[in-house]
């Protein structure tokens, strides 16, 4: 199994393939030998954008830890970003920008599958909803098979991502 991964690909154990952070190519791209069923783990996580207003670490939630960033900040009159507390786009991080924190502290995102189409020429058995699947090629055929998904945050805000795995069967 030769597979043809982009730079955000965290590894491959006995077949499966564990994606996250894709945040970049819409095309995900494996490889694997005919008659050889593939399992893949995506992090549905990394590939999809959440505006989550106080979220100043970028990982998925409001916490603890961006409340001390905000706490570091707070009284700053100019110049300061999102990433320090600057919440409603002013430039000072003050008690309106606390109120925006205070009303997402706790919220977690999480993403989820909201559709997957089956591939052509094998079998596709989404095992979970949370990224996990199992591609198995038709007995003696090799070319190119296309899986097309997508991804939701949840809870629901709008935001959707729409991903294509190619899976090329060789000899």
């Amino acid at each position: 199994m030769v597979p043809s991964l982009p730079s955000s690909w965290l590894g491959c154990m006995a077949g499966v393939f564990f994606l996250a952070g894709i945040t970049g190519p819409d095309v995900i791209c494996l490889e694997t030998a005919k008659n050889t069923p593939l399992a893949i783990d995506l992090d549905l996580a990394g590939m999809i954008v959440t505006d989550l207003d106080g979220d100043l670490d970028s990982d998925g939630d409001v916490d603890v830890f961006d409340f001390a960033t905000f706490q570091q900040n707070y009284g700053a009159t100019s110049g300061a970003t999102p990433e320090q507390g600057d919440l409603d786009g002013d430039g000072d991080v003050d008690i309106f920008d606390f109120v925006m924190m205070r009303d997402n502290y706790g919220t977690k995102w999480k993403a989820s599958f909201y559709y997957c189409s089956y591939a052509a020429h094998g079998t596709l058995h989404r095992i979970d909803w949370s990224g996990r699947m199992e591609y198995t090629p038709a007995a003696d055929w090799t070319g190119t098979d296309v899986i097309y998904f997508g991804v939701q945050a949840l809870p629901w805000n709008g935001t959707r991502s729409h991903r294509r795995i190619e899976i090329r069967v060789v000899d």
